[in-house]
């Protein structure tokens, strides 16, 4: 797995926080996204690679309704036992 950022400054955050939590194969590129095209090297944008569009994405906003947001925090948490330490 690789992670990356615009500037390089958070990847190394990210990285660090999935080996912890148990990933093995994890990579930071140095210096993100902007040392990548600096290099002149490609740069796909949008949902290019994705066979589908994500849907576990949630748009926030002051239009959400109780329910909407509701619905969100049981994702949320769900997500959280997920990952939870055994």
């Amino acid at each position: 797995m690789a992670v990356t950022c615009a500037d390089g400054q958070m990847a190394p955050l990210a990285g660090a926080t999935l080996r912890d939590m148990g990933y093995q194969d994890v990579s930071v590129l140095e210096g993100g996204i902007a040392a990548w095209t600096k290099a002149g090297l490609p740069l796909e944008k949008g949902l290019t690679g994705v066979m589908t569009p994500p849907n576990d994405v949630v748009i926030l906003g002051v239009d959400r309704s109780p329910a909407e947001m509701m619905n969100y925090l049981r994702w949320e948490t769900a997500l959280g036992e997920k990952y939870a330490a055994d």
